[in-house]
Parts: structure tokens; sequence; C-alpha cells
């Protein structure tokens, strides 16, 4: 597993939301990439390839490679065990 975080610099919820993103990697043991995604709608590649369309955005993908869980919005740590946890269980996210 692995966790994926597209992030702005100029983005305030992205900057709490990398906080938290580190906190919940670290709990459930899944490594945290991140990319910076300034230029999100005209060129970055990790982004067009993951069809990132906001940011903050978090993907949860298996070792395959295939994405389990995405979301694109601000979080805390208790908000992302609530998106993610199921499908780090091998169960259906929302």
């Amino acid at each position: 597993m692995q966790l994926l975080f597209f992030h702005g610099t100029f983005c305030p919820p992205c900057v709490s939301t990398q906080k938290a993103a580190q906190q919940y990697a670290t709990e459930v043991g899944v490594p945290l990439y991140t990319f910076r995604c300034d230029d999100v709608y005209g060129g970055n590649d990790m982004a067009r390839q993951n069809h990132v369309r906001h940011i903050p955005c978090l993907i949860l993908k298996d070792d395959k490679g295939n994405e389990l869980a995405r979301t694109e919005c601000a979080h805390t740590p208790e908000t992302l065990h609530q998106s993610f946890d199921a499908a780090l269980k091998g169960g259906e996210t929302k």
C-alpha cells in the first residue's frame, strides 16, 4: 500500500492536510509520497497520471498500483481514518 499526497505550496488547506497525512501514514504504517502540484491544471505529470482535479488530494493505492480510495479536500487524521481505513482492511469506501 502507498498513500499519494498532491498539494500546492500556495494552498493553506494543503499545509494542514500534509501534517494530517504524515500522522495518518505513520499510524497505519503506509508510506506517504508527496507531490507538489502548483501547476496541477497545466502540466504536472504525476497529477495528470492520477487524474488529480483538486488539491489537496490523497490517493490510497495497493501494491500493484491500483487506486483503492481517494479524497480531494482538507483533512484531519481522524477524517483520514474515516476515508481510508475500510480500504486498508480490504473493504469498500464511499
